[in-house]
């Protein structure tokens, strides 16, 4: 079955560059910054924050193997780090912000 994966990480004490390789690390388990609704539209996750699409036998396989696998690659880097995965079958997820468009408001 596949399964709506949505992870959160925290670095301690990390570069600009930890965290590149934290999300490349983590987009060849399936998981992206950068993700696309089902109308078309793209959006990027805040924070530090990776979802994809997984497939397995069960979410709690899918959620254990993921949390295994994400820490191995983030000891391999020597991070300390914090790992949090969520994981759902039957799911649905939005996107929204607070951020007003400036000419909308009549800001130049």
């Amino acid at each position: 079955m596949n399964y709506l994966v949505f992870l959160s990480f925290e670095l301690e004490r990390a570069s600009d560059r930890d965290f590149d390789n934290a999300f490349s690390d983590l987009y060849t388990l399936g998981l992206k910054r950068l993700v696309t609704a089902e109308k078309g539209d793209k959006v990027v996750l805040p924070g530090s924050a990776a979802m994809g699409m997984v497939d397995g036998e069960s979410a709690a396989v899918v959620q254990a193997s993921i949390r295994a696998r994400a820490q191995e690659l983030f000891k391999a880097r020597h991070f300390n780090s914090k790992i949090f995965v969520v994981v759902g079958g039957d799911w649905a997820w939005g996107a929204t912000s607070t951020y007003a468009p400036r000419l909308a408001l009549g800001y130049g």
